[in-house]
């Protein structure tokens, strides 16, 4: 079973999920609702059944998008951000 936590300040608050059967269509709808597109941001560590899972959920209620980074520190660079600001934009 998946287990909820908050994390953040008071005023941005988000959850977490956390679990074996954490990827499922009521968890996946509740980050979903409300939204028409989806911006799944990954990394290469990520087994790719993991992604496609995630994307087949939220393609019944929203547009889904992915962008695969490579693993690791140097992935959180600037460059990547402008990819996928960039990305954002011509979507």
């Amino acid at each position: 079973m998946a287990r909820e936590l908050l994390a953040g300040q008071k005023n941005s608050q988000y959850k977490i999920i956390i679990g074996k059967n954490s990827i499922s269509q009521k968890n996946i709808s509740s980050f979903a609702k409300g939204h028409k597109k989806l911006l799944i941001i990954s990394d290469t560590g990520v087994p790719k059944d993991i992604i496609q899972n995630i994307v087949s959920l939220s393609k019944l209620k929203s547009k889904v998008f992915t962008v695969i980074l490579d693993q690791g520190e140097q992935a959180k660079s600037l460059a990547n951000f402008q990819r996928i600001i960039n990305f954002l934009i011509d979507q």
